[in-house]
């Protein structure tokens, strides 16, 4: 199955979340994402980073299927990713206003090149995609 990874530094976490019991904060982000957007997502834990394994073959499937009903469910499947893109921007806090700066700041440079330019304190949240 395609998952996406999220980590997160738990140095790094919002101040709502009690940093000394990382079982709860791993329980309510799961419950957040499966209450407010029906994903079911893996949550865990060491002691330096939260990680968050979330299900994104539903939408490469949907990409590749063919004529008007595979257009409508690539539709839905993408509805699906935003919805949950919005939950994970509202759980930090984040504005859209930031996200469309960050893209407007990447614009005109490629993937490789920007990932080479980070520094060396960007670890706080990574992502990766992966294939079971």
């Amino acid at each position: 199955m395609e998952t996406s990874t999220i980590r997160i530094a738990i140095r790094k976490l919002p101040d709502q979340f009690d940093r000394s019991r990382i079982s709860v904060v791993l329980d309510e982000i799961e419950c957040a994402l499966m209450d407010d957007g029906g994903v079911y997502v893996r949550a865990y834990a060491d002691s330096m980073t939260i990680t968050i394994e979330v299900p994104t073959n539903q939408l490469i499937d949907a990409a590749a299927e063919t004529g008007d009903d595979g257009r409508q469910h690539f539709i839905y499947e993408a509805g699906d990713l935003l919805y949950h893109t919005m939950v994970l921007l509202a759980w930090r806090g984040v504005d859209l206003q930031e996200i469309a700066q960050e893209l407007a700041r990447r614009e005109g440079t490629s993937g490789l090149v920007e990932k080479a330019n980070r520094g060396a304190d960007s670890d706080s949240i990574s992502s990766s995609s992966e294939s079971e």
